[in-house]
């Protein structure tokens, strides 16, 4: 799906990743949404006629179903426990969107970049502990994902692999300290 197609179908994606990006003028990738097995995409074309608001790249291999609009329409008019998921889904996406826009708008790259390795690791919510990312993201998909450039979050990829709270390996990613990553963030290196 590309960003600006008139089309119209609504995608649920049954296996696989894959990642709502936009892509600037001048070539920039800002990512910002990651879209996992159980996801929907392309829902508002379908919803109110404009437009792909975003491109939708795989990350693996994916297996979609796919709805025509009127179809999605049908749905939405006939289930009204469908309906509810939506809503659901609408107003998860809506929060998730407006955390994004005041992390960007109030934060430093690495409190955004500490902030997105504890989401992709699945530990926003630990205390303590030690995650993998696997496999480990590259600086241009973490710049991408928080809204900076890539030579960005080297450097402060750099200083948290010196202060030992990641480290590579193998080609995955190593939180060793979530608590440690989080008392990090603005901390003055």
């Amino acid at each position: 799906m590309t960003q600006q197609d008139e089309d119209a179908e609504v995608f649920f994606l049954l296996d696989g990743r894959a990642r709502a990006t936009i892509f600037s003028s001048e070539g920039k990738v800002v990512a910002y949404r990651d879209i996992r097995t159980g996801d929907i995409f392309g829902e508002m074309s379908a919803i109110d006629g404009a437009p792909r608001s975003a491109s939708v790249v795989a990350a693996t291999e994916l297996q979609v179903g796919v709805l025509s609009a009127a179809q999605f329409e049908t749905m939405v008019d006939g289930s009204k426990s469908f309906r509810w998921a939506l809503l659901r889904y609408f107003s998860h996406q809506a929060r998730s969107m407006t955390q994004r826009i005041f992390e960007f708008s109030t934060m430093l790259v690495r409190d955004r970049l500490i902030l997105e390795l504890l989401r992709l690791a699945g530990a926003t919510d630990a205390q303590e502990g030690k995650f993998v990312i696997d496999p480990a993201p590259t600086h241009f998909d973490l710049a991408a994902r928080i809204s900076t450039h890539r030579e960005a979050v080297s450097r402060e990829m750099s200083l948290l692999t010196k202060r030992g709270l990641i480290s590579k390996y193998s080609g995955s990613l190593h939180l060793h300290d979530v608590c440690g990553l989080r008392n990090n963030q603005s901390f003055q290196y």
